[in-house]
């Protein structure tokens, strides 16, 4: 079968957190005793396709990650420093994963998760069944006001913004599927991002 690499994204400073976060990694923030991407990676180990798990992170909580990861007993991770400092710095979600993808030469298919969510595994198998080179899971329905606004049509994004967008009906989720040609499209495409029609899957 397919194999796939996935992308953990780590490298936000969770600064709408703050105080909780001003000294440590939103995905290493504990719920119910558990770090948040512990639950994330323990959903993984489950998908058989999946070869190896990279993990993105700052210059700020690199340590902390690196900490967690030695006593945490998961194997087959890979974790990245993009190497940045603040928030004004930071890359972005597509600039982290274009940093990955350049730093590691990858040229596999990609399944890329936020590292704050948690989420049903049906979600990563409804996800890994579809065949568009660039497929994201969408909830639809209630819109929080941070959430990456979607207007989805037929199965397929016509436009996805962070701010409201017209005829918006629904969020990213945050895990998202790249085949190695959707990751290429998007980062040619990305500076004329409208004209992009995203292929995407709908988990209801």
């Amino acid at each position: 079968g397919i194999k796939i690499k996935a992308i953990i994204l780590a490298a936000g400073f969770g600064t709408r957190l703050y105080p909780l976060t001003q000294n440590r990694a939103k995905a290493l923030l504990s719920i119910n005793g558990k770090p948040i991407i512990n639950y994330i990676l323990d959903k993984l180990k489950f998908v058989e396709e999946i070869r190896d798990i990279i993990i993105v992170t700052n210059n700020k909580f690199f340590n902390q990650f690196d900490e967690w990861l030695k006593e945490s007993g998961y194997e087959n991770i890979i974790l990245i420093n993009d190497q940045v400092n603040s928030e004004d710095e930071r890359l972005g979600s597509i600039g982290d994963l274009n940093y990955v993808i350049d730093k590691l030469d990858l040229n596999e298919d990609i399944l890329l998760i936020n590292s704050d969510i948690l989420f049903d595994s049906n979600i990563l198998k409804g996800l890994l069944e579809q065949t568009g080179d660039i497929c994201l899971a969408i909830k639809h329905g209630d819109m929080r006001e941070e959430a990456e606004k979607v207007f989805e049509q037929n199965n397929l994004i016509q436009s996805i913004n962070k701010s409201h967008i017209q005829g918006e009906n629904g969020e990213f989720i945050g895990v998202a599927k790249f085949s190695d040609i959707g990751a290429k499209k998007l980062f040619n495409e990305i500076n004329s991002a409208s004209k992009i029609t995203l292929n995407n899957t709908l988990i209801e």
